[in-house]
């Protein structure tokens, strides 16, 4: 049932898009984006005040894939890192982080295409979507984690909000910020995120449950 609700949801939103939003480009040839995690304290997931992450510099891999347009940030063959702060859980979900606070790389990704939805589609300033957003292959004492908010698989979590900066001479969006979309029962705008433990269990991969926290964030991307 809160899977078949959840995607009542995303149609509803689809819906109530119109004109803000072009339908997902066909074809798409992808864009190397420059990425900014904005914080210098304030959020759970911050960048590591090293400056902007630049596709092709330093290992990153910074970018809006082919066909899809998902954003992802790939830091796994880069020295650089984020800051994750898993200090705000939620209570009663058997919490169990590996760390409070540490920088760590990682691979970022925002799913939109998974809900029929793609970031350069959009149209219209400050007009928004709601998709998947995962901060996977974190790497820490031997073992792989991922902290998932998509409540087609984790009914309990919430989707990150994309909201268009800028448009191009054709008018689709080529700068965006993406944030938390809920405003938690503390008045605070903080998604709830799943945290998973990726291990292998008779030869199969699964994702071991660590619990639940809070967490803020905002990160620019920008098409250079």
């Amino acid at each position: 049932m809160r899977k078949t609700t959840a995607v009542a949801s995303l149609l509803a939103l689809a819906f109530a898009i119109g004109t803000a939003y072009a339908g997902r480009p066909t074809g798409y040839q992808g864009a190397t984006v420059t990425s900014v995690i904005e914080g210098s304290g304030t959020n759970r997931v911050e960048g590591d005040q090293a400056g902007p992450y630049v596709n092709g510099v330093g290992g990153v891999s910074s970018i809006l894939q082919s066909l899809s347009a998902d954003y992802v940030l790939d830091l796994t063959s880069s020295p650089r890192t984020i800051r994750l702060d898993f200090t705000d859980p939620v209570p009663n979900t058997s919490a169990s982080p590996p760390f409070n606070i540490a920088q760590v790389t990682t691979r970022i990704i925002q799913k939109c295409s998974d809900v029929g939805l793609s970031l350069p589609a959009m149209v219209q300033i400050n007009s928004t979507i709601q998709c998947p957003f995962s901060i996977g292959q974190i790497s820490y004492a031997g073992s792989t984690w991922h902290v998932i908010m998509n409540s087609l698989t984790y009914p309990a979590t919430n989707f990150a909000r994309v909201t268009c900066n800028g448009l191009d001479s054709q008018t689709h969006c080529n700068s965006w910020q993406i944030t938390a979309s809920t405003v938690q029962p503390d008045g605070q705008l903080k998604n709830r995120v799943h945290l998973a433990r990726q291990v292998t269990v008779r030869g199969k991969t699964v994702m071991e449950d660590h619990g639940d926290y809070y967490m803020n964030f905002a990160f620019d991307i920008s098409i250079p």
